[in-house]
C-alpha cells in the first residue's frame, strides 16, 4: 500500500482537486497502461484477489476525464499521483 499516493487522493478529495496518474488496467494476460485525470469523489478500502489470493485494496470513484464517465480505480494499480486544478 503506497501511502503518499492514498494520502495525496484524500487531499484531492477534501480540497475538491483533480489527480492525475498513470493506470494499469489488466485483461487476462494483456496489461493495459493509461494516463488518466479524474475528479475524485470517495476513497475507501475493499475486497480483491491477487494471485489467487484474498487480499484487501483500496479504490477510488471519480469522474474520468479519458472516458468521460464516472470510474473506480483500485489504487495499487495508479503510480505517479499528483493533484492538479481546482475542480467545479
Amino acid at each position: 500500500m503506497n501511502k503518499l499516493l492514498l494520502a495525496e487522493i484524500e487531499a484531492s478529495i477534501t480540497e475538491k482537486r483533480s489527480v492525475t496518474f498513470k493506470y494499469t488496467a489488466y485483461h487476462g494476460n494483456a496489461k493495459d497502461v493509461t494516463a488518466r485525470t479524474i475528479q475524485p469523489h470517495k476513497m475507501w478500502p475493499g475486497p480483491g484477489q491477487r494471485h489467487g489470493q484474498n487480499t484487501e485494496y483500496y479504490y477510488v470513484t471519480g469522474w474520468c476525464r479519458l472516458r468521460r464517465d464516472i470510474r473506480t480505480f483500485r489504487t495499487d494499480r495508479m503510480e505517479l499521483a499528483r493533484g492538479g486544478e481546482t475542480c467545479r
